[in-house]
């Protein structure tokens, strides 16, 4: 959690670190895109840190996609990030996005 936004000293990681990502998918990318990302959500859902990975398409944007993301922990997290295919997946991901991705992370409220 961004310490400038508590106003305080930043806050330790949740149990079960959570994130969103939200892509911007270029229109005359979509199809790529979902090609280059699924090998890595179907790889990513067998890891055994992993809670959630959903990718949700915006129902009134189809360019836009939200990476719903949630590990058992952090060491999951970093295992996940190492992966080669979550590697290859983030280095593909600069020529199909009309914008930078977005990253917000969550902590469990209730």
């Amino acid at each position: 959690i961004n310490a400038e936004y508590m106003g305080s000293k930043p806050e330790p990681m949740a149990a079960e670190p959570c994130y969103t990502l939200i892509l911007h998918v270029r229109d005359d990318k979509i199809e790529e895109f979902l090609a280059v990302f699924q090998p890595c959500l179907e790889a990513t859902r067998r890891e055994p840190g992993v809670v959630q990975y959903d990718l949700w398409r915006d129902a009134n944007s189809p360019s836009r996609f939200n990476l719903i993301q949630r590990y058992k922990s952090r060491e999951a997290l970093i295992a996940h990030m190492q992966a080669d295919y979550t590697r290859a997946a983030l280095s593909s991901l600069a020529g199909l996005l009309a914008e930078p991705y977005t990253q917000s992370d969550f902590v469990f409220h209730c």
